[in-house]
């Protein structure tokens, strides 16, 4: 998950064969232009409470997961949210998800979703 990726300071990265392939910062750049996370999140120089629901919300734009509730839950860390986990609502789970952003949070950029 996102919050996986930013929240370690020091991340190593394997291939399948367990070999290591780089880390964190090693790798920095690669991880920029996949996931479009900021750089300086990535690096710690910025706290992730300094960027904008809109930001936030761009950086899990492309993430594919098995079941479509997943993109919204996997995101609750990302947000310091909590709310239920409810599987089978489908897409509805997505707009809880932003219904509780709007509701925790005084950033209106998250209406640009």
């Amino acid at each position: 998950t996102l919050q996986e990726l930013i929240a370690p300071r020091n991340l190593q990265f394997f291939d399948r064969t367990f070999k290591l392939q780089g880390t964190k910062y090693s790798l920095v750049r690669d991880i920029l232009n996949v996931t479009g996370v900021d750089l300086n999140l990535l690096l710690h120089q910025q706290s992730l409470s300094s960027f904008s629901v809109a930001q936030k919300m761009s950086w899990a734009a492309n993430r594919e997961t098995t079941r479509s509730e997943d993109q919204a839950y996997s995101l609750l860390g990302l947000f310091d949210l909590n709310m239920p986990l409810l599987y089978g609502e489908g897409a509805k789970t997505f707009r809880r998800l932003q219904e509780e952003i709007i509701r925790t949070n005084a950033d209106t950029s998250i209406l640009a979703w």
